[in-house]
């Protein structure tokens, strides 16, 4: 572990941002689906 070591070739920090990335990328298709689905519903209620 030393200072030097720039911050882009250290692995844990890129694990950190793809585990970030990837949990943004799940969070936005549950929203997305939800977000279709509640607008199916009321485009069949017209």
């Amino acid at each position: 572990m030393t200072t030097e070591e720039p911050p882009d070739t250290d692995p844990t920090g890129w694990r950190r941002w793809w585990a970030k990335l990837v949990y943004a990328a799940g969070w936005f298709a549950d929203t997305f689906r939800g977000y279709s689905g509640s607008r199916r519903l009321r485009e069949r209620e017209k």
